[in-house]
């Protein structure tokens, strides 16, 4: 029994060890951003078309030690509703870039499984751009003056800004199966998404040490 046991406690330190090995890790990922899920469940599709991509995320990461990663994230969503009200046809898009630093604790690690949560902050940049057909009402309610009126009234605009954007991840979980090359879920509060899940590649690299420094 007592071999039993020294024998368990040895494995399970090389299973330790052997998910500490990397330095890096990178992960491609798509999921769901809050606005992006509401937007899916409010809107009439009988009044509106819409077309509302996943949010598609690339994150790079750095172990600091054996249980902590820093890293950069850049994300990207966008969002187009167009529709009719009688006459008046109109058409909203926006396009949302999110760039986050993040921090990831480790709380368990065992061989090619780990569990984590963690936090981001960062900045979202939003894009919006819009467009509506007024001609009808021009023409019928300006009558002689309509061509000389249309000229003046802008058909399409834009515009951009910056929000700040802050998220936890409640809820982190990696698996595996080979080597380098895993998959990962994750369920979070904040922005930019609520849920998240893809592809983690995780390596040692000397030209990526003499680049960043580390």
């Amino acid at each position: 029994m007592k071999k039993f046991f020294v024998a368990f406690v040895i494995v399970l330190g090389l299973s330790f060890s052997y998910g500490q090995q990397f330095k890096y890790d990178a992960r491609l990922g798509i999921g769901g951003s809050i606005l992006g899920t509401a937007s899916h469940l409010l809107i009439n599709r009988q009044y509106v078309d819409y077309s509302i991509t996943p949010e598609l995320e690339a994150h790079f990461r750095i172990f600091a030690s054996k249980t902590v990663a820093v890293g950069l994230a850049l994300g990207y969503q966008r969002f187009a509703i167009s529709g009719n009200i009688d006459t008046l046809q109109g058409t909203v898009s926006a396009s949302k870039w999110n760039l986050s630093l993040s921090t990831t604790l480790f709380y368990m690690q065992k061989g090619n499984f780990n569990l984590y949560t963690g936090a981001s902050a960062g900045l979202s940049i939003w894009h919006y751009r819009a467009s509506a057909n007024f001609d009808y009402y021009i023409e019928n309610y300006l009558g002689p003056f309509s061509s000389i009126v249309s000229k003046y009234i802008p058909r399409e605009g834009s515009f951009t800004n910056a929000l700040p954007s802050f998220q936890i991840t409640l809820f982190g979980a990696g698996l595996y199966p080979v080597k380098n090359l895993g998959l990962y879920g994750e369920l979070a509060i904040g922005s930019p998404y609520w849920f998240n899940m893809g592809l983690s590649y995780r390596f040692n690299s000397s030209r990526v040490r003499k680049v960043i420094g580390y």
